[in-house]
């Protein structure tokens, strides 16, 4: 299983959506993420960050989820064996538009 610490309004979000957001790396709660080097980097790499321990973690539901927020489980393939194929869009590579 693979945790993630969020606020209960994010669970209703992702609830409602049935979508995990990504977030910029560079937004992410713990200042130890990221390259701290290249900012610009961090600005173009986008994350959900998830973890392992099945253990809870009171730092981590401190800095995630605040007290009053929540951890949800979900399968530690749901990333690997489930592949969804997103609705044609252009895409720009390099400055030349292609389809997806």
């Amino acid at each position: 299983m693979l945790y993630h610490y969020t606020s209960v309004q994010t669970l209703a979000l992702i609830l409602k959506t049935k979508a995990i957001r990504f977030n910029k790396l560079s937004k992410v709660n713990d200042p130890r993420d990221g390259c701290p080097l290249n900012q610009e980097m961090n600005e173009q790499i986008f994350v959900s960050c998830w973890i392992r321990r099945s253990k809870d973690s009171i730092p981590m539901w401190k800095l995630y989820a605040g007290l009053d927020g929540v951890r949800i489980g979900l399968p530690e393939d749901m990333f690997t064996t489930h592949p969804t194929k997103l609705p044609n869009h252009e895409i720009e590579v390099d400055g030349q538009k292609k389809a997806d």
